[in-house]
């Protein structure tokens, strides 16, 4: 978060694979969102913060909900949310979860620029709140100091995107940017496009529905990208408007999943305390495929039937793999716990 009023807990996901063992050999699920997951909203990407502006402006379309977690750190008298009961005509009181109403500008949540208004808080400091009255959910809030976590609930627009040609996405700026981090490949030429590398969760880029690492940006506002340096575009991006219109193109992978042409599914795998018995392959170049090169002979990966040499890694624990290197994704898989 900016200048110490809040930081992100947990990371970004995007379109990722997620696992579970076929314990009795891994099952294959298409990497989509259930249609019970998916809601008509008037407001799909119209999340404002203390006047930050809106993504979309108020378009009426079909989102999906993510979660997010979100630890903020105290600054005078609180956190700068409040928290309201939801619609009465949309939810049952035994479940009902609060709503964001009103952010504080300048505020540690403000400034986490992830938290929006509208958002279903779902837990605080790991306690669920549902059903749980708005005074009492403040109350919880007001208390915990020095900082607080909250988990949340939001939705993600489900924005149909050109599989390729370039599009434009207006997105408003907070206190940390759009929620992009951008890079530029290390075989790059002068005129080769910069890249998006990441897309953090809960973020306005986040929200929109539309951008994912690998993209090809473009151009930012009026301003074509293709003969200045990561450094220009990111000091472009620093004094932008409220409102910021990007031009992007999809990435080569996007391409495939749309056409049909990669068939995308989830393993999890438990571990137990042993090895996974993967080796995989690439390189440092973060846009470069990694894949599986080998696997242990009766090892746990080789037992599920699921993953095959050649097969190309594109997530790990919900962690999208696009825009890392090859040691970035060695470590996650170090690092992956028991599942």
């Amino acid at each position: 978060g900016g200048g110490g009023g809040g930081y992100i807990s947990g990371g970004s996901s995007y379109n990722t694979l997620s696992s579970r063992p076929r314990s009795a050999g891994a099952r294959r699920v298409q990497r989509r969102n259930r249609p019970g997951d998916r809601t008509e909203t008037a407001s799909v990407s119209s999340h404002t913060t203390g006047g930050s502006g809106g993504v979309g402006g108020g378009v009426i379309g079909v989102c999906h909900p993510e979660g997010l977690t979100v630890t903020l750190v105290v600054e005078g008298r609180g956190y700068g949310i409040i928290v309201r009961p939801p619609p009465h005509s949309q939810t049952d009181p035994d479940t009902a979860m609060p709503v964001v109403a009103a952010i504080d500008p300048g505020g540690p949540a403000d400034k986490s620029s992830v938290i929006c208004l509208g958002d279903r808080l779902v837990g605080v400091n790991g306690r669920s709140v549902a059903g749980i009255g708005v005074s009492e959910v403040t109350q919880m809030i007001a208390n915990s100091r020095p900082t607080v976590t909250l988990d949340l609930e939001f939705d993600v627009a489900e924005s149909v995107v050109p599989s390729s040609g370039t599009f434009a996405v207006k997105l408003p700026r907070r206190h940390n940017g759009l929620g992009i981090t951008l890079t530029a490949s290390r075989r790059a030429g002068p005129d080769e496009p910069l890249l998006i590398s990441e897309v953090i969760r809960g973020s306005p880029a986040h929200r929109s529905g539309t951008l994912q690492p690998g993209d090809r940006l473009l151009a930012i506002d009026k301003t074509r990208l293709e003969h200045l340096t990561l450094e220009d575009a990111r000091n472009i991006l620093a004094c932008c408007e409220d409102i910021v219109t990007l031009r992007v193109q999809k990435d080569d992978l996007f391409s495939e999943e749309e056409s049909g042409a990669l068939v995308v599914y989830t393993v999890e795998l438990v571990r137990h305390g042993g090895a996974l018995g993967i080796t995989i392959s690439g390189s440092e170049e973060p846009f470069d495929p990694i894949y599986i090169a080998g696997l242990a002979s009766g090892g746990l990966a080789d037992r599920t039937g699921a993953i095959h040499v050649g097969d190309r890694l594109l997530a790990i624990n919900g962690s999208s793999l696009r825009g890392k290197p090859l040691s970035e994704a060695i470590a996650m898989l170090q690092n992956s716990g028991t599942l």
